[in-house]
């Protein structure tokens, strides 16, 4: 695609200034860059379609823009060409359109697009979808990612099904489904697939956009952070972290996460200031949000209850505090054990356990790491096998001590079980 100078370009300048939005508005609100929007717009670099069609959502152009100035039928998502992100963008994997169900998914009985409902009906419809989720999320938090992703599925397809070929579809079904598919993403995440996980989030992200659910949208780019925490990136962890938690006008939850975040990635740079001063910072948004009011918080860790104890006791073993970690996170993990779901209990357990085995207290990092190890068996987490896998290794580095080498020896039968069965 290419534009003549000024034709393509300047009418999507056109468009979104008579949707009164500035470049920088703009830039915000789809996650790219000022700078080549405006080479866009003037003609000097070429909108790929991507773009084009955000350009759509986001003037509230309702698919004219994008039909105007993109003829013909619209590519797999899979197909985009790399053009479609601007250079200095952050690395974005091929995702899902939110209204195409992905060819894996099942066959069903063929369903009319374009469901149009009365204000009762839709407002049913969502209260339903609600209801569902907020079981599935109980059932995530005890049992392996597999028995609950095929469901999510399923309630995406639907919400899709609903949502497509409307013209102005009904923004609380965009915001269920955007949730769904946040969900999705982390159960996928969970379930060791990173590339699913990055395609579930960020249809989740598009969906925010388009349902105007700022929240969630920043949210979309904690979730991308974590998942490069867990990949040892914290250049991206940093820089989508901080796009997470830019925006004041983001409730002080979710920018308090985005804090937590940073806090993670510059724990793992070794910077002790920032990573202090990051959680810090999100203690301070934590305990200003109480009385912010915000609409539709059921998303995130536990539905946006507070992880920072955790958080800081995991960035202290990053941090190379062995010693202070299992201080913090003893606590943490001890308050908390009878609420917190199998899945955190697995998780934060193994790192605890981890943080005993660093600070040389062997025997105590077994015990920890026992329960931990039924959790992770139970749940089949990906990212708590993980913490697993380092905790092995430390365990192998440190001095000779038969109950802790008897732990690795059945946590490295897990762990091969694990790898052979995806998550299930």
């Amino acid at each position: 695609m290419t534009d003549g100078g000024s034709g393509l370009g300047a009418e999507l300048r056109r468009r979104r200034e008579a949707a009164g939005l500035t470049l920088r508005s703009l830039a915000r609100e789809i996650s790219y860059d000022k700078g080549h929007l405006s080479r866009v717009e003037r003609g000097m670099s070429p909108p790929g379609r991507r773009l084009v069609e955000l350009y759509d959502l986001a003037t509230g152009a309702d698919g004219k823009l994008a039909a105007a100035l993109l003829p013909g039928a619209v590519r797999p998502p899979s197909d985009r060409a790399p053009a479609d992100r601007p250079p200095s963008d952050l690395p974005s994997p091929d995702l899902p359109s939110p209204d195409l169900p992905s060819s894996n998914r099942p066959r069903g009985a063929a369903v009319r697009p374009g469901w149009v409902a009365d204000e009762r009906e839709s407002a049913l419809a969502v209260a339903a979808f609600q209801a569902s989720l907020a079981q599935l999320r109980t059932i995530g938090r005890e049992l392996p990612p597999g028995v609950v992703l095929p469901a999510l599925d399923g309630q995406f397809r639907a919400l899709s099904t609903l949502t497509s070929g409307v013209p102005r579809p009904d923004r609380r079904l965009l915001r269920q489904a955007a949730r769904t598919a946040e969900y999705a993403g982390w159960m996928a995440q969970e379930a060791g697939d990173a590339a699913e996980a990055r395609r579930w989030t960020g249809a989740a992200a598009e969906l925010a956009a388009r349902a105007a659910h700022r929240d969630l949208r920043a949210y979309t780019w904690v979730r991308r952070a974590e998942l490069e925490l867990y990949a040892g990136r914290p250049d991206l962890v940093l820089e989508l972290a901080h796009r997470a938690g830019s925006d004041e006008h983001v409730h002080p939850r979710v920018r308090a996460l985005a804090a937590h975040r940073a806090g993670q990635g510059y724990a793992l740079r070794g910077d002790q200031a920032s990573c202090l001063r990051e959680l810090g910072r999100a203690e301070e948004l934590w305990a200003g949000s109480a009385e912010v009011r915000g609409e539709g918080l059921d998303f995130g860790p536990e539905s946006l209850g507070n992880p920072g104890p955790f958080v800081s006791g995991w960035c202290w073993v990053d941090l190379g505090r062995p010693g202070r970690a299992a201080e913090e996170l003893a606590v943490a993990v001890g308050r908390t054990r009878s609420a917190q779901s199998r899945r955190g209990r697995g998780l934060f357990g193994a790192r605890l356990a981890r943080a005993y085995v660093e600070a040389g207290e062997l025997q105590q990092g077994v015990e920890v790491g026992r329960r931990a190890l039924r959790a992770v068996a139970a749940t089949r987490s990906a990212t708590a096998s993980g913490e697993l896998r380092t905790l092995v290794g430390r365990i192998e580095e440190a001095p000779r001590h038969r109950p802790a080498a008897d732990f690795a020896d059945r946590t490295r039968e897990l762990l091969a079980d694990l790898d052979g069965d995806g998550g299930r």
